[in-house]
């Protein structure tokens, strides 16, 4: 049985409104959010969760900046893992700031939600940049249909909602089962706060509000969010108030 440890690595900030991270805020202050992955092992797997932001080109997604030490594979360096080693890579979906730097693991086996990859592949969803899209397209993927066990210790959750295909994961920890659910939770008062709140950047806001009901029902430990400082040990970042460090 698998039990893992998660690392989660800081890859890039972003500013943006404090409203795109949560949903009805009134908070338009332009706030620094860092981009995330996590790095999960076990006895016998190298996992990572996403894959962080394209190389900052100083005209898309700004402002974006990633110091030469935020760079994923850097990242990795540091707590001496050789990105040849991952042998699975699984994506919560395909934005830019989660699914760009696919090309760094050659070993690994990809994994996605099909409703995800359908929708990002089709040439009618403008929303996605033609260069990302063909970016994005390069990596072959396997496609998940709805609930499925990943690996042993990992199962996948389809949530809507963030996008049409996002996808959330449990993960089996020493202390109990742990979620990441990509931007659905991009921060921790997202799920904390009653009724429980999502990103404020939607697809969906009923896929959304289902998604987080739905997960509510896991009996999780904890939750990471994806966007919030409180998941490299700083106090989780909220509407004006600071609501503590993640244990």
């Amino acid at each position: 049985m698998e039990i893992y440890k998660i690392t989660p690595l800081h890859v890039g900030t972003v500013f943006r409104k404090y409203s795109h991270m949560s949903y009805g805020s009134e908070n338009e202050a332009i706030t620094p959010f860092p981009l995330s992955v996590l790095y999960l092992e076990s006895e016998h797997h190298r996992v990572m969760i996403d894959t962080g932001g394209i190389e900052p080109d100083g005209e898309h997604w700004e402002p974006y900046i990633r110091k030469p030490e935020e760079r994923v594979d850097a990242k990795l360096k540091e707590i001496s893992v050789d990105p040849g080693s991952i042998d699975t890579v699984i994506l919560t979906h395909l934005h830019w700031d989660h699914a760009s730097n696919n090309a760094l693991f050659p070993n690994a086996v990809f994994y996605v939600q099909k409703k995800e990859y359908d929708f990002t592949a089709s040439e009618s969803n403008h929303r996605i940049k033609p260069f990302l899209r063909e970016l994005l397209l390069k990596t072959e993927y396997k496609l998940v249909d709805g609930n499925q066990t990943i690996i042993d210790g990992i199962e996948a959750v389809p949530t809507p909602g963030h996008t049409p295909g996002s996808q959330s994961l449990i993960i089996r920890t020493e202390k109990g089962k742990v979620l990441f659910a990509g931007d659905l939770i991009p921060l921790l008062s997202n799920w904390e706060q009653t009724p429980k709140t999502p990103g404020g950047v939607l697809d969906n806001l009923e896929d959304a509000r289902n998604s987080l009901e739905l997960l509510s029902h896991y009996g999780v430990v904890q939750v990471l969010p994806s966007h919030d400082f409180a998941l490299f040990g700083g106090y989780a970042q909220s509407d004006g108030t600071d609501q503590g460090i993640i244990p």
